[in-house]
């Protein structure tokens, strides 16, 4: 499922660029990157995935004993790089922070639907397409930080980044929140 999330994004990035610059009129302040995106696709993801995957199929239990300690990083690590990126362009007026939630508030829709559409053509009850949707918009979220980190020149891109961190995790905490209340 990461996998494919992974990979819809060089659809649903430029996708969502391509919304948003229709709903304002004019272009977006990201732009995205699609060369970058597929070679960091290719080069860390795609690598990170595999392993993953070879070390939970080939050592379960050794997989499972270390999970909470590897989250436990991975979500420090994010947590703390939103912050410091977020510090350093609190009081930069050429940000554009309203353009960028617009463009993650239409990148986490759009992966959240491409997730239901996925897990509805291979057959998923109502709770696999939830579960798809949530899961397509939150791992996303390492597509766009290993994208920022590819462009560590472009800043406005590192900034989508942590916008995207800020937006994504309360809409889909929502969106859990409402599923379980149905």
């Amino acid at each position: 499922m990461t996998a494919v999330s992974c990979g819809a994004a060089v659809v649903t990035i430029p996708a969502a660029t391509a919304l948003l610059e229709r709903l304002l009129g004019h272009a977006a302040p990201y732009s995205a990157p699609t060369r970058a995106l597929v070679t960091q696709l290719l080069l860390i993801l795609v690598p990170a995935v595999s392993a993953g995957m070879l070390l939970s199929a080939s050592w379960p239990a050794l997989a499972a004993r270390h999970r909470p300690l590897v989250q436990g990083i991975a979500l420090s690590l994010i947590v703390t790089l939103v912050v410091l990126v977020v510090a350093s362009a609190a009081g930069d007026p050429e940000v554009g922070w309203s353009s960028g939630v617009l463009l993650v508030v239409a990148f986490v829709a759009a992966s959240f639907v491409l997730g239901a559409l996925v897990a509805w053509a291979l057959g998923g009850s109502p709770a696999d397409r939830f579960t798809f949707s949530a899961e397509f918009s939150t791992r996303n979220l390492a597509v766009a930080l290993a994208v920022a980190y590819a462009l560590g020149g472009q800043r406005d891109f590192v900034r989508f980044a942590a916008v995207y961190a800020m937006v994504e995790i309360p809409l889909v905490t929502a969106a859990a929140l409402l599923a379980r209340l149905r």
